[in-house]
C-alpha cells in the first residue's frame, strides 16, 4: 500500500479472497527517512528480509504498507498515514495475524509511541496478534529489556544526528562567508557549484511571474492554478501540480530578493516565521531574481489582506471607486437571488444609498 506506482511489479489476481477465505496473512512497515532513500536501496532491501522472514513463519500472503521519506523522529507513529492505514486494515480482516518490520528504527524513533498508539489498541481487541522483527529471532515483545534497549538506541541515535546537523548548519551560517548549508536551494536556483557561486537557472522568469501575479491581485491558489493550466511542472516531482501553499512559500522567502534566512520556523512541527531579530539573516548573499519595489509591493499586499484577491472576485475595483456626488468611497452588495442563472452586483454609495454601478453577469 504506497502512494506511489511500481512499474517493475506485475499485477496478479490471487486465488483467494484475503478477506473471507482462512488464508495466513501478515502486514508489514517499511518506510525510510528522506528523498535520497527513495531512489535507493532501502525499500528492495526491507522487502526482500520481510518476504523471507513471513514464509519462515508460515505466511501465504504479506500486505506492506509503504512510508515513503517521512521521519520517525519528527513524526509520531500515531500521525503517518500508512502506519495508521495499517492498523485499520489489521482491526479490520480477522485473517491478519501478524506484523512483521525490518528493525525498531523503521516503526518509531521515539521509543513508546508505536507500542502505546498502533500495537496496543491491535492487541487489546487482538490478544494473540502477533509481531516479528528481521533482525530478532522468535517473536519481538516489547517488554523484553533487549527489545528496549534497541528502541532506546534508536532514539539516542536520531537524537545525536540531529544535534549534528544542527550545529553543522549553526556553524555553516556563522563563518565568515555565510553559505546556505546542505540543503536543495529553492526553486529558480541550481545547485551551488564547487567555489560556492550560486546560479539562477531557467526556472527563474517564473518565480518572477509569481510575483507580478501576486502584485496584480491574484491569490496565492489562482496564480496555481493559472500555472496548472500552462501545464508548468511544479518544483517537485513528486507533487502532482502547483498549490497555493508552494505558491506562499515562494512569496514569502527572502531568499529570491538575495538574503539567505536561515532557523526561520518557530519549530519543526510549527512553520510559524520567527520575528526577523531572532532568525539568521544576511542580506545582499547572492544575485536575487525580484527587486526590493516589487518585493515590497507583495509583501505589502499579504499584510493587507483586505485587497489580496481583487482579481479572483467580479469587483475588481473595490476600494478603488468614489461616489461621483458625495465622494464617499463606494461598497460591494450582491443581490444575487438564490438558484438564479444571472448575478446581480453593484457597487454602493454607503451614505447617498445609489447604486452608482452595476454589473449583471449571465
Amino acid at each position: 500500500m504506497t502512494e506511489t506506482p511500481r512499474p517493475n511489479l506485475q499485477e496478479v489476481k490471487l486465488p483467494f479472497n484475503i478477506f473471507k477465505e482462512s488464508i495466513p496473512l501478515a502486514t508489514s512497515y517499511i518506510r525510510w527517512s528522506d528523498d535520497g532513500q527513495t531512489f535507493g536501496h532501502s525499500l528492495h532491501i526491507q522487502e526482500s528480509e520481510i518476504v523471507a522472514r513471513a514464509k519462515r513463519e508460515g505466511f501465504q500472503v504479506v500486505a506492506s504498507f509503504i512510508e515513503e521519506a517521512k521521519s520517525a523522529y519528527h513524526i509520531p507513529a500515531q500521525k503517518r498515514v500508512q502506519m495508521q492505514n495499517m492498523k485499520q486494515f489489521i482491526l479490520n480482516n480477522k485473517n491478519v495475524k501478524a506484523v512483521i518490520f525490518y528493525e525498531e528504527s523503521r516503526i518509531t524513533r521515539l521509543i513508546e509511541d508505536f507500542v502505546l498508539y498502533v500495537l496496543g489498541p491491535i492487541k487489546e481487541a487482538r490478544p494473540n496478534f502477533k509481531v516479528y522483527s528481521t533482525k530478532i529471532e522468535g517473536e519481538w515483545n516489547e517488554n523484553n529489556p533487549y527489545v528496549q534497549a534497541r528502541l532506546s538506541f534508536a532514539h539516542e541515535e536520531s537524537v545525536e544526528k540531529s544535534r549534528r546537523a544542527s550545529d553543522y548548519h549553526t556553524s555553516v551560517v556563522n563563518s565568515s562567508k555565510p553559505e546556505r548549508p546542505g540543503s536543495r536551494n529553492p526553486y529558480g536556483y541550481s545547485l551551488t557549484t564547487k567555489d560556492n557561486t550560486i546560479e539562477t537557472n531557467e526556472n527563474k522568469t517564473i518565480v518572477i511571474l509569481i510575483f507580478y501575479l501576486y502584485s496584480y491581485g491574484y491569490s496565492d491558489r489562482k496564480i496555481a492554478n493559472l500555472l496548472n493550466e500552462a501545464e508548468i511542472p511544479p518544483p517537485s516531482i513528486d507533487a502532482k501540480g502547483w498549490s497555493d501553499s508552494t505558491v506562499r512559500y515562494i512569496l514569502n522567502n527572502r531568499w529570491y530578493i538575495g538574503d539567505l534566512a536561515w532557523f526561520t520556523r518557530t519549530s519543526f512541527d510549527n512553520s510559524k516565521k520567527k520575528p526577523e531579530e531572532d532568525i539568521f539573516l544576511f542580506k545582499n548573499h547572492h544575485e536575487p531574481l525580484v527587486g526590493a519595489n516589487l518585493w515590497n509591493v507583495t509583501q505589502f499586499f499579504r499584510n493587507y489582506k483586505q485587497n489580496k484577491d481583487h482579481m479572483d472576485s467580479p469587483f475588481i475595483l473595490r476600494d478603488l471607486v468614489y461616489c461621483h456626488e458625495c465622494k464617499e468611497k463606494l461598497i460591494t452588495k450582491n443581490s444575487t437571488p438564490a438558484k438564479s442563472k444571472e448575478k446581480y452586483m453593484y457597487y454602493c454609495c454607503p451614505s447617498c444609498k445609489k447604486e452608482n454601478i452595476s454589473r449583471k453577469n449571465s
